[in-house]
């Protein structure tokens, strides 16, 4: 029997109590189903399944009515335990409810479909959450406080509301999430679905368009930049200098080519916004780079690695041959930090033939990575000259989005573009749709510029990132004029789990062993997106990031605990409130940093964190197997590089694991106290009570097992 209201339709079959939920966004014209093999079964209360045909009597009636439509299935004539059960199917403008009420258990189960590709794209988040614990997740992971999925290619999300118990999980096999509902005794709880359009887009105030993936990072890139290393001191040789020390040390930590960003500086010698005669857009600095970008570019590319390069196409220190020849193409003159001319966006000529031939000049010159800065102030400016504009009629906003759109002509979606900075939600979200990444917010030097301008900024984003596009924290800066090692331990414990883009703001050469050691434990990047839709503010005492991992058989988590006091503290972690996790279960805790077993917890753990510090946990549940993976020291989320696959058969475990050269691999095992023996083979195994560590070496690929015997 079918059902429709507006958007929402629902199809049974009365016999066996079987449906489907369909949705009709209206714009695309057909139904498309959201919920596929729904099933309600009823157990009486000594468990004994019932089915129609227990029932005596069957009475099926739909009602039409002003704000929804209804069909109303009655059962009666049934068992002394159970002798009726009602089921009353609702749809109306909003959403599809089901309600089941009977003096029995009844069960709603299902496959829901919501995208078109629910492992990689399809999010199960939680909505109207309003801690500062930051949560993010790998893979199709799903939490016992999710309420909704979001689909990121088409900024939908359908969510789920009942009083009733809901346990929604991935299936592997059938690669969506599945549901059961479990009503309750007292009259039944209603199990209700709805749909939210242009979620993001709506939040931001932004056209929509979801990430790609058409340029050359599946993962946010690895690199190193110019400008925190060495300002204006920079040249030549130094760009190859930390180019070449950058590959020979981390490369083989990436899995894509690292980015060498040579930055505004080789068009800029000081921030005085006058220029440099010679040195323009279209010329580099000849002192220092005197034989132009290109030979620069060619040399990164002979190391292995991506040529970047920073552009401020919008606004010149000195007026170029270009805008000498057509003065009318400059709406005015104001200057700041960056220049003095400011170009008129609303001229078509200016962006047909000024903004084009700068990007592909960059293009020509071997670039394959562009940053574009001064956006915040072009918008300004473009704002404060608005009567010398040729076109009066477009905003700065959109003057702005079509010189973009002039520039991604040209750069094709196979290059990468970053927009940079963010001083503003207006800034850092006035073309989502065009840019591939965004840096949002200002210089992070200082640990206070780093905690204002990067940290904050980042919660406050984070929804966007691996959603529209790549959510730029800005570089991290590690050297000891900024930061203690505590504090450097803390940057990158944060990036290496919020999984933003890596770019170096130092020379290579100051960084000591500890520092560089940092940086090889979160290379390379994971694919991580936002596991809530809540815009999120920082405590000003202390920061949780909440990673949460799905592969195929296996889930942990990985808490990031930062202390931002200046003394000693000590901080609790909620299971349920600051990881999402079920607090009836037992998990096994490992810090990361320390590589050491720190004992089980079930709701809630306390950790002793030192002045401006973080500690890196990795959080697994321990559901009855006798050998459980608790910890490794390859990488910062401790599963999601590393370990490639893991088999369990009978008394042996079979692991295929990534390696890097003369880089032993260890991972932690916590063993079952009816654990007898244990041995490996293709690898070094070495056994400390219930404590199991698995040394690997190679390079690449590697497989190990292991064999045990019980008590």
């Amino acid at each position: 029997m079918y059902l429709n209201y507006k958007s929402f339709s629902v199809d049974i079959d009365c016999e066996t109590l079987c449906f489907r939920a369909m949705y009709s966004n209206v714009r695309a014209g057909k139904e498309t189903p959201f919920i596929e093999n729904g099933r309600i079964n009823v157990t009486d209360l000594n468990g004994n399944p019932l089915s129609v045909g227990d029932f005596k009597q069957k009475e099926v009636s739909e009602v039409f009515g002003l704000e929804a439509t209804k069909i109303k299935i009655v059962l009666s004539g049934g068992t002394v335990a159970t002798p009726s059960l009602e089921l009353l199917f609702t749809c109306d403008s909003h959403g599809l409810s089901i309600f089941a009420n009977a003096r029995a258990y009844t069960t709603i189960s299902g496959d829901f479909r919501w995208g078109s590709d629910m492992e990689n794209a399809t999010f199960s988040i939680r909505t109207g959450n309003q801690n500062s614990v930051l949560h993010t997740a790998s893979g199709p992971v799903v939490s016992p406080f999710d309420n909704a999925l979001y689909d990121r290619l088409t900024d939908s999300m359908l969510t789920y509301r009942t009083a009733g118990k809901m346990q929604v999980r991935f299936d592997w096999q059938k690669k969506c999430y599945s549901f059961t509902h479990t009503n309750g005794l007292d009259h039944g709880k209603e199990l209700r679905f709805t749909v939210k359009k242009e979620v993001i887009e709506s939040r931001y105030n932004t056209p929509f368009a979801p990430l790609e993936y058409a340029h050359q990072f599946k993962t946010p890139p690895i690199g190193w930049m110019t400008w925190y290393a060495v300002k204006f001191d920079c040249s030549r040789e130094k760009v190859f200098e930390n180019a070449k020390k950058f590959t020979s040390i981390f490369s083989k930590y990436t899995e894509t080519a690292p980015v060498i960003w040579v930055d505004w500086e080789w068009c800029h010698k000081c921030f005085d916004g006058q220029g440099e005669e010679g040195a323009d857009i279209f010329h580099p600095r000849k002192t220092a780079y005197p034989d132009g970008l290109k030979e620069v570019a060619d040399k990164i590319k002979s190391l292995g690695a991506i040529p970047a390069l920073w552009t401020g196409a919008t606004n010149e220190g000195v007026l170029n041959d270009m805008l000498k020849e057509h003065p009318e193409w400059v709406a005015g003159k104001r200057t700041i930090w960056c220049g003095q001319y400011w170009v008129d966006l609303t001229n078509p000529e200016v962006l047909e033939k000024y903004i084009k031939k700068i990007f592909r000049q960059i293009l020509d010159w071997g670039y394959e990575v562009v940053k574009w800065d001064c956006l915040p102030a072009t918008l300004e400016s473009l704002s404060l000259l608005h009567d010398n504009l040729y076109d009066k009629t477009q905003s700065p906003h959109q003057a702005l989005r079509n010189a973009v759109a002039a520039a991604r002509s040209v750069l094709g979606k196979e290059h990468y573009l970053l927009s940079c900075c963010g001083t503003s939600e207006r800034d850092t979200t006035f073309a989502v749709d065009l840019f591939d990444a965004a840096r949002i917010g200002n210089d992070i030097f200082t640990w206070e510029d780093y905690l204002e301008q990067s940290v904050n900024l980042v919660l406050h984003y984070y929804l966007l990132h691996n959603t529209v596009y790549y959510a730029d924290g800005d570089n991290l800066v590690l050297r000891s004029e900024f930061n203690n090692i505590e504090q450097a331990r803390s940057r990158v414990s944060f990036y290496g789990l919020s999984g933003l883009p890596l770019t170096l703001g130092d020379e290579i050469s100051s960084l000591d062993d500890g520092r560089i050691e940092l940086l090889k434990r979160i290379m390379p990047t994971v694919s991580l997106h936002t596991g809530e839709l809540e815009i999120k503010k920082r405590d000003e005492r202390f920061q949780i990031v909440n990673a949460a991992f799905a592969r195929n058989g296996r889930a942990w988590n990985v808490a990031g605990v930062t202390n931002f006091l200046a003394e000693q503290a000590e901080i609790t972690v909620d299971t349920a409130a600051d990881l999402r996790l079920d607090s009836s279960m037992r998990y096994a805790l490992f810090d990361f940093w320390e590589q050491k077993f720190i004992g089980t917890c079930s709701s809630k753990f306390t950790l002793d964190i030192k002045p401006y510090d973080t500690k890196v946990v990795r959080v697994t549940p321990l559901d009855g197997s006798v050998v459980t993976l608790i910890g490794s020291n390859r990488h910062i989320t401790q599963g999601a590089v590393e370990i490639e696959s893991e088999e369990k058969d009978g008394s042996s475990i079979n692991y295929n694991v990534k390696c890097v050269e003369n880089e032993p691999l260890i991972l932690t095992m916590l063993l079952d106290e009816c654990v007898q023996d244990i041995k490996s083979s293709g690898a070094t195994l070495e056994r400390d009570g219930n404590i199991c560590k698995i040394a690997v070496s190679g390079k690449g690929s590697s497989a190990f097992s292991l064999e045990y015997s019980l008590k």
